[in-house]
């Protein structure tokens, strides 16, 4: 399976590459408001990829350059982008959200930076602001239980983006 971009949710999933949508039909559901929708949020995922693809590769040194560097990437595109935002988890402990972003457009989206795999902590957070959802990752393992996590993680977020350099380990 190819993953480059995968999100998931009741209506639609696209795998990068590949586009498969499957309506719903419901008397309160509106189709073209839908798709639209849809649409802004896959534009709004493919852009983030193509900043998170653009990063050089001592980008990936640590966690703390990483997300500078995802940061000046989006800040490059258009985007406003603050770091660390603090939420409430479940609890009542406080959480920081990697990067909090606005698009040119005013699109919201709140990313999460995990190392070979989405974390479930990573979901929960994000999972707590209205935007569209994302987990990028810095490594991939290519393991049989990473990938499982990849794919379970697409059920509850929008995407989890795998850099174009490291998906040659994961297409197997």
């Amino acid at each position: 399976m190819n993953w480059g971009a995968a999100t998931h949710d009741n209506r639609i999933r696209i795998l990068r590459d590949e586009v498969r949508l499957t309506i719903e039909p419901s008397s309160s559901w509106d189709a073209p408001q839908f798709c639209f929708e849809q649409a802004l949020k896959t534009e709004l995922i493919a852009e983030i990829e193509s900043a998170v693809d653009d990063l050089a590769p001592e980008a990936y040194a640590s966690a703390w350059v990483f997300q500078r560097a995802v940061q000046r990437s989006l800040e490059n595109r258009g985007f406003s982008v603050v770091l660390e935002h603090p939420v409430e988890r479940p609890g009542g402990r406080t959480g920081y959200i990697d990067i909090i972003a606005r698009d040119p457009n005013g699109e919201l989206v709140v990313i999460e930076l995990d190392t070979a795999s989405p974390r479930k902590k990573s979901i929960e957070k994000l999972k707590l602001v209205n935007a569209t959802r994302i987990v990028v990752l810095r490594r991939s393992s290519g393991t049989p239980s990473a990938l499982k996590r990849i794919n379970d993680a697409t059920r509850e977020v929008d995407a989890v983006i795998i850099p174009r350099r490291l998906r040659k380990l994961t297409d197997s």
